[in-house]
């Protein structure tokens, strides 16, 4: 039974992958086609223009047609969509890059711990971070060495003493008399 199972199993998996590798050259046969027929529309476009060059040397003008903006394919497109650059306005992107780092590196401290630490909506995406037990409480303590931190430096330069201990030493030099 087990056996029969495997078969089945495997036979199904041939069939998936010999349908997609039929897929792939209906795909590739109409892109083919496509591009053929675009060739031949290029050609033609050509030979217009070519002609409406010896018209216009002539004096004779031809109506001229508007143009139609080929169409893909959906097989085609989605081809087209996996072949587009990335933008590049996203590679540098450091708001999202961060993002990216800190929902990676709690996606490990929530895996090493067991310990749910964000919250997702239905779709999977990261809404927000949940701290819970020991995770909060150190949390909570370098949230206020942060504001104590930064409450000491605003009040440092306030009051003007931010160069405490610095004094410079300037030698003049002799006078001529």
């Amino acid at each position: 039974s087990k056996d029969n199972d495997d078969d089945d199993q495997q036979r199904q998996q041939q069939q998936v992958v010999a349908s997609k590798k039929e897929q792939l050259a209906k795909a590739s046969s109409q892109a083919q086609a496509k591009a053929a027929t675009a060739l031949a529309e290029v050609r033609a476009a050509a030979a217009a223009a070519g002609a409406k060059t010896k018209a216009a040397a002539v004096g004779v003008k031809k109506a001229v047609q508007p143009r139609k903006a080929p169409r893909l394919s959906e097989q085609c497109y989605a081809l087209a969509v996996i072949a587009e650059p990335p933008k590049a306005e996203h590679t540098f992107d450091v708001q999202s890059a961060a993002y990216s780092m800190l929902t990676s590196s709690m996606e490990k401290v929530e895996q090493s711990t067991g310990l749910p630490t964000l919250t997702r909506n239905r779709q999977g995406g990261v809404t927000a971070v949940s701290l819970t037990g020991w995770t909060a409480l150190v949390g909570m303590a370098a949230l206020v060495v942060v504001l104590l931190a930064g409450a000491m430096l605003g009040v440092r330069q306030y009051l003007g003493h931010s160069k405490a201990g610095y004094s410079l030493v300037t030698k003049q030099a002799p006078s001529a008399h």
